[in-house]
């Protein structure tokens, strides 16, 4: 029965032995193989098949060995072929087990002799070339579970890694621009031209050499920032001639700087000393205010002028005038010096171009006559009073030495009491006599004594009584009487 199954075989298989070489389906092997497999017929080549605990389990396979793997599926050890290498089994992979790190899916994307990458040219002039011919999104990042990132690092293999110097990642938020926590202290520069223009600080310090310029919608300019030397300038540009600089806080306009120069404060302008208030500009209803705060008693507004102080008010309201060898105040109309009030040495000195200096409606200074006027605005003496004169000291000088007014005057009744007169004069009957004495108890034995009786028919007489002037009254016949009258005193200087 053996006989008869191999006899069957050589039959079937049509083997060519050649010189070295044997040919299986084929009368004639190349002559560089040993085996030369070769069937017309739609049948393939098997290699054996086993475990891996069979395959394991083989002494010594020799190198260069392969089977086809089959039984559980592992992770490192999948079902597939395999080769013996000196020590080990290596699983030959497909292109659906590689991971494509690379694949070429249009002439778009090419990949230069000079290590080069280009994405839509085919001549990368740099180590990535990215070229579009439309608008639109071109490069697009994307990270599941994660946010999308570019990260700049310098450094080599050879200098001990690569050091992580910025990034630039995609939040839920927006995009963001940092510097790396590896970097802390580096900072973020644009260059434009070859030159830094802004950088910006690790603590957020915001530099630049250039000029910000601010503009409308359609990036029109409106206003600017920049340097002037030392100078700091923020304003409006020169073609928006109608724009003001306006500070805003509390979510108000509250200081503006229109076209025409004019600062326009909404409310005061306050100054301090650290956190202390001390003066301010205020605006009250239609009042300006000019001053020091109340709790800076002792402060003082100054008008200072070519580096010194001429013009203060105290904290007690006075205005001093200062600073000058004659410090002179002038009044004006419409520009012209009309008059003014100077200090000559100790002496005040008022002065008017119309000659006249006037206190009120009262008092009048004539310099083109030389003459004062009281309630008359055209004196016609050196002195001239409209109305009465009283002098409490009963003392007017002239050139004697008598008195032009008298010390006081009285009208006495019949019984002693005054009916009326000056207070400096006092007196009463003593007995059939009548005694006039200073109200004060001054001396009055010198004075210039008038007495009027209002009975003809009674005539006074007074002579001097120690301080006092004592007087009598006689009528016709000679007897002592006691009348109504009337004194005037002169007192002799």
């Amino acid at each position: 029965m053996k006989n008869v199954f191999l006899l069957l075989v050589f039959i079937t298989v049509n083997i060519s032995v050649g010189a070295q070489s044997v040919g299986i389906g084929n009368n004639a092997p190349h002559p560089t193989s040993i085996l030369d497999l070769s069937n017309g017929q739609s049948k393939t080549f098997v290699l054996p098949k086993m475990t891996q605990p069979t395959r394991d389990a083989l002494v010594s396979p020799p190198m260069g060995s392969m089977l086809y793997m089959n039984g559980t599926n592992d992770v490192d050890q999948p079902i597939g072929l395999y080769y013996r290498t000196g020590s080990s089994w290596r699983y030959i992979m497909s292109s659906n087990d590689i991971k494509k790190t690379w694949e070429k899916v249009s002439d778009d994307v090419q990949y230069s002799t000079t290590e080069r990458i280009g994405v839509g040219t085919t001549t990368p002039s740099a180590l990535m070339h990215l070229r579009a011919a439309n608008d639109g999104e071109q490069i697009s990042v994307k990270m599941q579970g994660a946010f999308p990132s570019l990260s700049f690092d310098y450094g080599t293999a050879a200098s001990g890694g690569w050091v992580s110097k910025a990034l630039i990642y995609g939040t839920p938020t927006g995009l963001v621009f940092a510097n790396s926590v590896q970097s802390p202290t580096a900072n973020m520069r644009f260059r434009l031209g070859s030159i830094d223009r802004i950088i910006l600080e690790p603590d957020g310090t915001f530099k630049t050499k250039s000029e910000i310029r601010l503009t409308d919608d359609n990036f029109i300019e409106k206003g600017f920032f920049h340097m002037n030397g030392n100078d700091v300038r923020i304003g409006t540009v020169s073609g928006n001639n109608t724009g003001s600089f306006v500070v805003r806080t509390n979510g108000f306009d509250n200081l503006k700087v229109d076209a025409a120069g004019d600062v326009v404060p909404t409310n005061n302008i306050q100054f301090y000393e650290g956190a202390v208030q001390k003066a301010f500009v205020q605006r009250d209803g239609s009042d300006l205010r000019l001053g020091v705060n109340s709790d800076n008693s002792t402060g003082n507004v100054v008008m200072r002028l070519n580096g010194a102080d001429h013009f203060k008010f105290d904290n007690d309201g006075r205005l001093t005038l200062m600073n000058e060898s004659s410090p002179t105040l002038y009044f004006q109309v419409a520009g012209v010096n009309q008059g003014a009030i100077q200090q000559q040495g100790a002496n005040l000195a008022i002065n008017a171009t119309g000659n006249q200096v006037r206190i009120n409606q009262f008092l009048y200074v004539d310099d083109a006559t030389d003459r004062v006027g009281i309630s008359t605005s055209s004196p016609d003496e050196k002195l001239h009073v409209q109305g009465n004169v009283k002098v409490s000291t009963g003392k007017v000088l002239n050139n004697s030495n008598e008195n032009m007014l008298p010390y006081g005057y009285a009208i006495f009744r019949g019984d002693g009491t005054k009916a009326r007169g000056t207070a400096s004069l006092t007196g009463g009957w003593i007995g059939n006599d009548f005694y006039l004495e200073a109200s004060n108890g001054a001396d009055i034995s010198d004075g210039i004594l008038s007495v009027t009786c209002y009975n003809a028919n009674v005539t006074p007489s007074f002579v001097v009584s120690g301080a006092r002037l004592k007087i009598s009254f006689f009528d016709e016949d000679g007897d002592q009487f006691k009348p109504s009258f009337s004194v005037v005193l002169y007192m002799v200087n």
